[in-house]
């Protein structure tokens, strides 16, 4: 799989420990004096510090940037390179010129935040679907934690009209600039909404005319620490709200560049959703996987900001694929007073 982009080398996205094949040159130092981080029009959510996570030991870390020397970096040049990098791999938007229009987010975004405070407990409702998209009942796909929102945009790019792509993040400063792209690109089948989608899947989805045919959750926020686990969105609730919409035939793809948490994906999708989801027969196909049942390449052919970022430095991605089966969707609330009636009956 290839990105398509004539402004970088051939580059590809794979499994463990493959690379981007990016010729460091294009972003060293060097070729970006310092002065000009102050020359980036905007503060882009802040990846500079990326983490090289050790396998086993949770939270282990070192911050690691492209191109460092030394282990040394200045953040603002490191923010430039890597800005360039990620304008470069998604060239086919257009969204360097296009920012200059429609402004930037203003303001530095976090990269961590915590979904379980009250405002974000607070089910986001559906929007007017006639409003966002030419023809509300196309097939949606729904992309969860968008970030940036590249990776929606080009796929509805690419698309040509035929789906509808929704992109939820929880950072409204991404989803208003992101709205502004699309408004921009001309995309009338490309929309973002603010929304913490563990408990809001279910009501934004509820209205929505068209068959849910696809899914991602692509290099979620990892919450390291185990008192913050729970904040991770792929929790059961989560699953079963896109069991209940997903069409029989329809996908779920994840990943992340941490194993531990894609693990955790991997495991709650299978707990909760094995009645209706399982693993795509491509998982059975030795050349298609590394041994450990990780898909080598994304089905989607296009990569994430982050993606982007850590294959860039050598970093693993992990992926998964599941397929929504026929069976007909019936809460897990409800199978397990199935089965206690039937316990019950027995004795």
């Amino acid at each position: 799989m290839t990105f398509h982009t004539a402004a970088l080398p051939a580059a590809t996205l794979s499994g463990q420990g493959t690379r981007l094949d990016v010729q460091p040159d294009l972003v060293a130092a060097e070729g970006f004096p310092e002065a000009a981080a102050s020359d980036i029009g905007e503060a882009e959510v802040d990846m500079h510090g990326v983490k090289t996570r050790g396998e086993g030991s949770e939270g282990a870390s070192t911050s690691r940037g492209f191109g460092d020397k030394g282990g040394k970096s200045n953040p603002g040049a490191l923010r430039f390179r890597e800005r360039i990098m990620i304008d470069r791999v998604f060239e086919e938007l257009g969204l360097d010129k296009l920012s200059a229009q429609v402004g930037g987010i203003g303001k530095k975004v976090r990269h961590h935040v915590n979904p379980l405070r009250a405002e974000f407990q607070v089910k986001t409702p559906p929007p007017v679907w006639a409003d966002v998209f030419a023809d509300p009942s196309l097939p949606l796909h729904v992309d969860i934690g968008c970030a940036q929102g590249r990776f929606v945009l080009t796929l509805a790019k690419r698309s040509e009209g035929a789906t509808n792509f929704l992109g939820l993040e929880i950072r409204s400063q991404l989803v208003e600039r992101a709205n502004r792209w699309s408004a921009g690109l001309e995309l009338r089948n490309a929309h973002f909404l603010v929304a913490n989608a563990t408990i809001s899947l279910d009501s934004i989805l509820a209205t929505y005319p068209g068959p849910l045919t696809y899914v991602t959750i692509l290099c979620p926020d990892p919450h390291f620490k185990n008192r913050v686990k729970n904040r991770r969105v792929v929790q059961p609730s989560l699953v079963e709200a896109i069991c209940q919409k997903l069409v029989p035939g329809g996908k779920v793809f994840v990943q992340s560049d941490v194993l531990e948490v894609a693990d955790d994906m991997k495991y709650q999708i299978q707990a909760a959703g094995g009645t209706w989801l399982s693993l795509a027969g491509e998982h059975a196909r030795t050349d298609q996987c590394t041994p450990q049942g990780w898909l080598l390449e994304s089905p989607l052919g296009v990569p994430t900001e982050r993606e982007t970022f850590a294959v860039a430095n050598g970093e693993s991605i992990y992926r998964a694929l599941f397929v929504r089966n026929e069976r007909e969707f019936r809460c897990i609330g409800d199978l397990e007073k199935d089965a206690e009636g039937q316990k019950s009956q027995v004795v």
